[in-house]
């Protein structure tokens, strides 16, 4: 058995594992990788979701990637009232929530982003 990686675009680890007969687009290694290293090739940090920022009923979510979902919930009533994607690579979304209630904004940008979740809720 052999041990292979295989590398993203970005030298990130796409890929590792053991096989006979590896695929040929691959990194080997010899001697073979304990399994407990190959795992530790494969987790890289993941960079956060855009953060929420609140200025009184006012919120933005600024920086976000090219195809950022950004969901918004009313949780009082359990409606979902938006879902926004964003079109452009740094784009800036800003949404006013004035009425009172408790809302949830979730701020999913694509791989390798991991989400980010805001709870805000406005007083009556």
């Amino acid at each position: 058995m052999k041990s292979f990686v295989i590398f993203n675009t970005d030298g990130t680890v796409k890929a590792a594992g053991r096989a006979r007969f590896p695929p040929p687009e691959t990194t080997t290694f010899s001697p073979p990788i304990p399994p407990q290293e190959l795992a530790k090739l494969m987790l890289v940090p993941r960079p956060q979701s855009p953060a929420v920022e609140t200025t009184g009923t006012t919120h933005s979510i600024a920086d976000c990637p090219l195809g950022t979902v950004i969901e918004i919930i009313d949780n009082a009533g359990g409606e979902l009232m938006e879902i926004y994607t964003t079109a452009t690579d740094g784009e800036t979304v800003t949404r006013d929530l004035p009425d009172p209630g408790q809302y949830e904004i979730n701020v999913k940008s694509p791989d390798p982003y991991l989400p980010t979740i805001a709870r805000i809720t406005v007083p009556a």
